[in-house]
């Protein structure tokens, strides 16, 4: 899921999307708002994937890099069965829900799915 948006979000040209990753060198972890202000960006966002048989939820929070206030969040719950069609489900409700206006054309690259064979 987190390749996911990290590859989605960025198709929203009013985000600026910083890929970080959250481990220091002596493998500690650093809060997503400390990630956010060594990336020099505004926010962070996170979250948790949670799956249980075939349904998944997704948790996401924004949080204000400067103190990490939480800006906004909200989760999301639904089957398991098309993954990929969930990811850009999650993609388009978080953009939807940190109001980041989507063009029309960026809205067809969101929503533009491919054929993955299962076998492979």
């Amino acid at each position: 899921m987190t390749e996911a948006l990290l590859s989605n979000l960025p198709k929203i040209a009013a985000l600026k999307v910083v890929s970080y990753a959250a481990r220091t060198h002596d493998g500690s972890e650093k809060a997503a708002a400390g990630i956010a202000t060594a990336a020099n960006v505004e926010a962070a966002l996170e979250g948790s994937v949670l799956r249980a048989g075939d349904r998944v939820r997704i948790t996401v929070r924004l949080l204000r890099a400067n103190s990490g206030e939480q800006i906004w969040a909200e989760q999301y719950e639904d089957g398991f069965g098309d993954i990929l069609q969930l990811q850009s489900s999650v993609t388009q409700k978080i953009a939807d829900g940190i109001k980041v206006k989507i063009t029309p054309q960026e809205q067809v690259r969101l929503t533009a799915s491919r054929q993955v064979r299962s076998e492979a």
